[in-house]
């Protein structure tokens, strides 16, 4: 399932409409949200059971509030939970479920700090979860979550490095993981979980990190330092198979990267069989079997029109993430794919 927008055409304008793509086994079906209030966006999607799903997001422009969805069959419909959010709720930029009552979401808005929130009634209520101040420049949207062993965390970039904090026991001291090649300007970073183990990735260098349990270590599985390789995306599954995706600069121009692992430690490339130019990894998903999926962004300028274009390219995988190939969604505008996620019983 994926989180993405399309753009109609009206009265000469450009109005966006927000959908959910399905994945039914056959095909891709198209969702819209037609009862989202006006200027509001999903950022992602996560499942609850196999059942229950939450997508979340900003209600309208800088300075709104957050938006939160529910989805009780798979979704196939969903219902806006926003009056049951926190009145100081800021767009929420991720969101994780221990099961359909029990989970936590962070936001924020523009040069503050995150906040988190949790809940244990399936979103109906909230309460605010202490989380140490931030030591460094907030930036916009650089935070994840993730749960493993029952250990709910915050990865969030602060003052030149990641650091991990432990939302469900506030008494544990936050741990500082510093980038590959030393401080940097961080930027978008991702949190994948797989039983006990969990995965983290930084924005710059193309750097993997790993934990075996909540109170281990992080390791560096792979990276470098140079600025012009980023990855924003990781998906492990239990097996400890998964691929993570960014992109690629050093050839001068922005190429998809994609990374993926049999084990979690050893990360090899995984070629997209179609070159893509000025393009970047949205977001990953590891599949059943040696099935997986990512979404290409590309970026387009017409200088004719002096238009900015945007559309997302669907790639899958059939050999374990080993190579990558465009797939066919046969959706007709211009759309931007920001999200998928794995039902926890179907693919």
């Amino acid at each position: 399932m994926a989180t993405r927008y399309g753009a109609d055409i009206a009265n000469g304008g450009r109005e966006f409409q927000e959908y959910i793509l399905r994945h039914t086994g056959d095909g891709w079906d198209s969702i819209a949200l037609t009862n989202l209030p006006r200027g509001a966006g999903l950022l992602g999607i996560t499942f609850a059971s196999t059942t229950v799903a939450y997508a979340y997001g900003v209600r309208g422009s800088d300075g709104e509030p957050g938006i939160l969805l529910r989805s009780d069959d798979a979704g196939r419909s969903w219902r806006d939970l926003g009056e049951a959010l926190p009145a100081d709720c800021p767009p929420i930029f991720d969101a994780v479920f221990a099961d359909a009552d029990h989970g936590w979401i962070v936001g924020r808005q523009t040069f503050t700090i995150p906040v988190v929130f949790a809940t244990d009634d399936g979103a109906m209520t909230w309460r605010a979860v202490t989380i140490p101040p931030s030591s460094g420049f907030p930036l916009y949207g650089s935070y994840a979550l993730g749960l493993r062993a029952g250990a709910a965390e915050l990865v969030r970039y602060d003052g030149g490095g990641l650091v991990v904090v432990r939302i469900d026991d506030p008494t544990l001291p936050p741990t500082r993981l510093e980038p590959a090649g030393g401080p940097s300007f961080g930027g978008a970073n991702a949190f994948s979980t797989a039983g006990a183990a969990g995965w983290i990735v930084e924005a710059y260098g193309a750097s993997i990190l790993r934990s075996d349990a909540p109170d281990a270590p992080w390791v560096r599985q792979t990276g470098d330092a140079s600025i012009t390789r980023f990855l924003t995306a990781i998906d492990v599954r239990g097996d400890q198979r998964g691929i993570a995706g960014g992109a690629d600069g050093s050839s001068g121009e922005s190429m998809p990267l994609l990374l993926a692992t049999e084990d979690g430690v050893a990360w090899q490339p995984a070629p997209v069989t179609d070159t893509l130019r000025d393009a970047r990894i949205n977001d990953v998903l590891r599949l059943r079997g040696d099935a997986a999926l990512a979404v290409a962004e590309v970026v387009t300028f017409d200088e004719t029109t002096m238009h900015t274009g945007v559309t997302t390219h669907v790639l899958r995988s059939t050999d374990g993430g080993r190579s990558f190939a465009h797939e066919p969604t046969g959706f007709e505008h211009d759309w931007t794919i920001r999200d998928l996620a794995r039902n926890t019983d179907h693919d």
